[in-house]
């Protein structure tokens, strides 16, 4: 089942397996400037709950890019096409190939896109890609195997079996907090990275997405990803996936006001025979759902002038935002911001 919407998704099984929740917050960036969510957030779990996918992309802000929020909703669109095709019918595929696939598969969606919606002479694009830019994190996860790759930013964080928290995929030590690598670049596929790990001798039982506009907003750049794991994996432990589902828009809330940037996060947690009922609550609000591309549906900004930068430019914003107090309450993700 999919839930692009921020729901809980669960198998129908009992017993052991996969359990998922997400939502998406835009940022007081975007909505002081009067611009839409660019994240795009996309999850699914097996009927059985044996395998769970995650996607989550993250559009530049900038002006160059002024189709991002399409290129990120057909980026999460396109992974979770591959890797459920994947997970139903073709599990040793390798995590290259399925990137691969990824890329074919979005570069088409942003070719139908662009003939659906021609851009304006008063645009001044040179790349038809450019405008779509996105970064883009995914995981494929069963009870053996987590697959992960990763365009650009953003943050991707499992929890082993002992309940500590790692990052499975490699740093990129090219990008700086300003520019970011971007589908919509020369050869995406040199840019991204992977992990394929055995879950045999050590099982994961949570692992989580965000962009960065969740991670920035952090007092502490360097531990803040491995305590949010940990207490997401100890909140879907003790309460289940729908009660963290409920709880995410609030707790997303904050870095989005603070950091300014889209705040988006989808999690996967290994569900046992303790763990309560992930029965889906309504729709979660602030979530990116799926742009059709329906002529007539896109009204672009014109201010596509500047060329002094690169395809990979994130849309980070500039902010001296204090932190507000924050609550002293036990259910909630105890991380300092900045």
């Amino acid at each position: 089942m999919s839930t692009p919407d921020g729901r809980p998704g669960r198998g129908s099984g009992d017993g052991a397996g996969w359990d998922v929740a997400s939502a998406s917050v835009i940022g007081s960036f975007h909505i002081r400037e009067q611009l839409v969510n660019q994240d795009s957030v996309r999850t699914w779990v097996s009927d059985d709950g044996a395998s769970a996918v995650l996607a989550v992309a993250d559009g530049h802000g900038h002006h160059l890019h002024f189709r991002s929020e399409v290129g990120a909703a057909l980026a999460t669109r396109c992974t979770l096409d591959v890797l459920t095709a994947m997970a139903e019918s073709d599990p040793d595929l390798g995590p290259e190939t399925a990137a691969a696939r990824i890329v074919e598969r979005w570069l088409a969606a942003v070719a139908d896109h662009t003939q659906a919606e021609p851009f304006r002479p008063d645009q001044y694009v040179t790349d038809p890609l450019l405008p779509y830019g996105a970064t883009l994190l995914a995981v494929l996860v069963t009870g053996s195997r987590l697959l992960a790759l990763q365009i650009g930013d953003g943050d991707t964080v499992a929890v082993h079996g002992s309940g500590e928290a790692f990052r499975p995929i490699p740093e990129d030590p090219s990008l700086d907090g300003i520019h970011t690598a971007s589908l919509c670049q020369p050869d995406p596929l040199s840019s991204f990275r992977f992990a394929d790990i055995d879950l045999g001798d050590d099982p994961v039982r949570l692992v989580y997405l965000c962009t960065d506009g969740f991670g920035k907003a952090r007092v502490d750049p360097v531990g803040w990803w491995r305590q949010t794991g940990e207490e997401l994996d100890r909140f879907t432990a003790d309460r289940g996936a729908a009660w963290v589902a409920e709880q995410l828009p609030s707790w997303l809330a904050e870095p989005a006001e603070i950091g300014g940037d889209d705040t988006t996060l989808a999690l996967a947690s290994r569900r046992t025979a303790g763990t309560p009922s992930a029965a889906a609550p309504a729709p979660l609000p602030d979530t990116v759902d799926v742009p059709v591309p329906t002529p007539g549906a896109w009204d672009e900004p014109t201010d596509a002038h500047a060329d002094n930068v690169t395809p990979t430019t994130s849309d980070r914003p500039a902010t001296g935002a204090e932190a507000a107090p924050r609550p002293d309450e036990a259910d909630t993700l105890d991380v300092p911001y900045s």
